[in-house]
């Protein structure tokens, strides 16, 4: 058996991750001795894209357990620049997440999805999500801590990617990137329509058939590049524990090491987060880090008041949010910048991009979504809430 380092439970002798927290296991020496790691904390963090091939909706409105996200994300490895997670047990009190989970069709669902996939999706315990830019490409790594029958699963997605082995892990490699597009007008950040072409313009009177209107021909969009996706690995790691990344993330997670519970900046972030969010994020933007200089060009491309307030101010800070459900979904959070006159300087700058035309149609169709800006030290602190549509006068859709 081999006993985990982090949690104390023991497990089966061939198992990679523990059963009961999944935090990378120790090698067990020819002694019987375990082999330490550096690893510090639990490492569970959820996965989306392995969960899409059976539809991300069942899972969002099926999944059970309680796992706190929190406690997983601080395995995340240290580097990772932005993390989140979401919080099963509070979803399920959503009074429109009861009301599907009692319909026979979800049920249903679930069944076929199970039969499918070879994912218990009533069985998920715990989801979190890292990012990190790195040699030129955003990395991803997703985790989902659940059931999973591995040997179905695992000949399922043969259908999908090549064979790859990850550090005696079979998975398969997935082409992210060749689905992913390269580069999208900058319209299409500005919220603005692409330009058209002008109107033909009729002959001048008298002047015959040989007298002909200049046409105006349409203007080509400016194009903003994007930044590459690195490929993703995925499969199961066990029968409890479902990885989907970059090879060099996923690598990294089950090498373990240091994890973002050894992050300065980072790992206190995670105390302002509540055990009650539904879903929660955070992260840093320094000018002079990969994120920053992808987020400055994103910022370029946006041009306007939010895009100024994004180059200009929060690439020198970190921040975090949370979402929760109280007779509505409610988000909070803040952005911790530089110095004092820094965040009032970016709180003038957020409630001009908050008063745009385009915005202000935004609040008008969502009310409470606006939120409440406040400056508290070098912390600009925001809040709204949003109320549910009455899903009940949808015609039962």
């Amino acid at each position: 058996m081999k006993k985990c380092l982090v949690c104390n439970v023991q497990n089966r002798d061939e198992a990679v991750l523990c059963e009961g927290c999944g935090a990378p296991l120790p090698e067990i020496t020819v002694a019987g001795e375990p082999v330490r790691r550096k690893s510090k904390a639990p490492l569970i963090i959820g996965i989306v894209l392995a969960l899409a091939a059976i539809g991300v909706g069942v899972w969002f409105f099926t999944c059970r357990g309680g796992t706190d996200s929190k406690s997983l994300v601080r395995g995340m490895p240290k580097g990772v620049a932005f993390v989140g997670g979401i919080n099963v047990a509070p979803i399920l009190e959503i009074p429109i997440v009861k009301e599907q989970l009692a319909k026979e069709e979800a049920k249903q669902g679930i069944e076929m999805a199970k039969s499918f996939s070879g994912v218990d999706v009533l069985a998920t315990k715990g989801v979190s999500f890292g990012v990190q830019v790195k040699d030129g490409s955003v990395h991803l790594l997703a985790v989902v801590k659940g059931s999973f029958n591995v040997d179905h699963l695992r000949n399922m997605l043969r259908n999908v990617g090549k064979p790859k082995d990850v550090k005696g892990t079979p998975m398969v490699l997935f082409a992210l990137s060749e689905m992913l597009p390269k580069r999208l007008p900058k319209a299409a950040f500005r919220g603005l329509p692409e330009a058209e072409a002008e109107p033909t313009e009729e002959p001048a009177a008298g002047e015959g058939d040989e007298a002909k209107a200049e046409i105006v021909e349409p203007k080509e969009p400016e194009y903003t590049e994007l930044p590459t996706v690195a490929d993703v690995v995925l499969g199961p790691v066990d029968e409890s524990t479902f990885l989907v990344g970059s090879e060099a993330l996923v690598t990294a997670y089950l090498a373990g090491g240091d994890t973002l519970a050894d992050d300065a900046e980072l790992a206190p972030l995670l105390d302002k987060v509540s055990a009650n969010a539904i879903y929660w994020g955070l992260g840093r933007m320094k000018k002079d880090s990969p994120e920053g200089q992808l987020i400055a060009q994103l910022a370029e491309a946006m041009a306007g008041p939010m895009g100024g307030f994004i180059k200009d101010m929060l690439l020198d800070a970190v921040g975090w949010f949370e979402v929760e459900y109280k007779d509505g979904i409610v988000m909070r959070g803040a952005t911790i910048l530089a110095s004092e006159e820094a965040a009032k300087s970016a709180k003038e700058k957020m409630d001009a991009a908050m008063s745009t035309p385009m915005m202000a149609k935004i609040y008008e169709a969502m009310p409470g979504a606006k939120p409440t800006l406040t400056v508290e030290g070098k912390e600009i602190r925001f809040e709204s809430k949003l109320q549910l549509p009455d899903f009940s006068k949808l015609g039962g859709l």
